[in-house]
Order: C-alpha cells, then structure tokens, then sequence
C-alpha cells in the first residue's frame, strides 16, 4: 500500500486493492484542465529573449498573446521572504484550448476540457521542453509538476449522496457518527520512489447547476519533493512516468460506478 501523508477529515482506506491498473480512454473523460509545469533553478541563465524566441517557434499553433502575472516568493534576503508580483507571457492557441505560460524560469503546457489526449499532450510537453533547452539549455530544476483537475458530474435525484458507491478516496466521519455532512474537503499527500516524489490529492464537492446532480472536483498533482532531484536529460522520462503514477492515483480514487460514468 502507499504511504499516506493525511490532512483534514478522516478517510477511509484510498485502496482498497491495489493491483497494476492500465490507462483506460473515456468516451466522456472528466478532465477540466491538465497542467505540466517546469520551475528551472537560478543557475539557468534566463533572459528576455526567451519568450520571443519561443513564440516565434510555436506562434503557427499559438498565435494569441497576452500578459499574465505570477506570485513568487523572494528568498533572497535571508529569513525576510517577500511575495511579489513578476509579470509573465501566455501563447494560447487560436481556440484557446491550450497555451503555454512562461515567467522567468518557468514554463507550463495547460490544456483545458475538451482533453484531448495524453499522447497530445506527452508530444507538447516534448516539444516545448525541447524548444526551451535549445533557446537556453537548462542546467537544473527546481520543480517538475504535473496536475490533473477532474470535475466529476453524478446524475442523483436523491438529496444526499452514498460517497462510498462513487470515491474510495472520500471523507468518513465513522458509523456511529450522528452527524450529516454537507461539504467537505479532503487533502492528502502520497510518497513514491523512495519520497523522491509526492502526489497531492485532493477532493472536494463542488455547486451543482441544478438538483438532478452532485459535483465533486478532484485534483491530482505529482511533483518532485525537493529540487534538483531530477537531471534535465531526464526530466521527460520522469513526466511519462509520473502520469502512470497519476493514472493509479486517479484509478484507486473511484469506483467502477463512477468509471460507468466516463463511459457514457
């Protein structure tokens, strides 16, 4: 079984069976947005050249430009941490299904729903790496991430829902408990190879449009625990490998009522 690192309310087993799980290609997939992010560590020489030389590499897939803000945190003067504010690029794709962020030492691939597929996505991550590396060959990594946001919509007449038939990942307060909850949000953070790298995972319930159904939106992102654990030559390999990990994670959170679902 994995190790479980848990916050929040007390949950139930997360697997209940844990057995090699393969990849399975949902006619009605939940995914509402997929995201790999690279934060490259200071020795990689950075520059204002580089979203130019970017764009001009991608701009037939991603035409659109505009301005985007990110928080960071400076730790530059000792124990005195400093949020600030370093303005960013987005390349987005003419129907705005995907774009590509870049701030200083920082790249991310987000698709948004429609997914279209992981080998889609694989290929961009690929290829965007690549382009990067060529423009500015990246000497380390502070961070490799790659996210998954599912938004899972249950078709339920009834005024509450049994979580146990659609999530084995999910909140219990106890059998004896004479309480009835109304929302929740649950969070936990499991170990792989070795605690090099983590999974979030969290779930929560989310507004319904209308009473004939329940939302829950769960989140998975796998990341490396600790900087520079992953050489540059490696890290695509490590992304592959970490959306098998996603793919368990994910798998091991619901129920084949919930996989019933996707299928439809």
């Amino acid at each position: 079984m994995l190790p479980l690192i848990v916050t929040g309310l007390e949950i139930s087993d997360l697997i209940n069976e844990m057995k090699a799980m393969v990849s399975e290609h949902y006619p009605n997939p939940p995914v509402v947005e997929a995201v790999c992010e690279f934060i490259f560590s200071s020795d990689t020489p950075w520059d204002s050249t580089v979203p130019g030389l970017l764009y001009e590499k991608i701009k037939q897939d991603y035409p659109i430009k505009e301005t985007r803000n990110r928080q960071s945190i400076d730790t530059s003067r000792g124990n005195k941490q400093q949020i600030e504010v370093v303005e960013g690029i987005a390349f987005i794709s003419a129907d705005r299904n995907s774009q590509i962020l870049t701030v200083p030492r920082i790249v991310a691939i987000v698709y948004t729903k429609p997914y279209p597929s992981w080998d889609i996505f694989f290929k961009r991550i690929k290829e965007i790496y690549t382009y990067i590396n060529d423009i500015q060959p990246i000497t380390s990594i502070d961070r490799i991430g790659l996210m998954y946001v599912d938004k899972i919509i249950i078709p339920s007449q009834e005024p509450t829902l049994d979580l146990e038939e659609y999530f084995n990942f999910r909140p219990e307060l106890g059998e004896n408990s004479p309480f009835e909850m109304i929302n929740f949000s649950l969070d936990c953070t499991l170990t792989f190879n070795d605690n090099r790298d983590i999974c979030r995972v969290s779930l929560r319930d989310a507004m319904a449009k209308d009473k004939t159904e329940s939302v829950f939106i769960l989140s998975t992102d796998y990341s490396i625990a600790m900087p520079k654990t992953i050489e540059p030559s490696s890290a695509i390999e490590w992304i592959d490998s970490a959306h098998a990990s996603l793919i368990e994670v994910f798998e091991s959170s619901i129920t084949e009522k919930t996989r019933d679902i996707f299928r439809s």
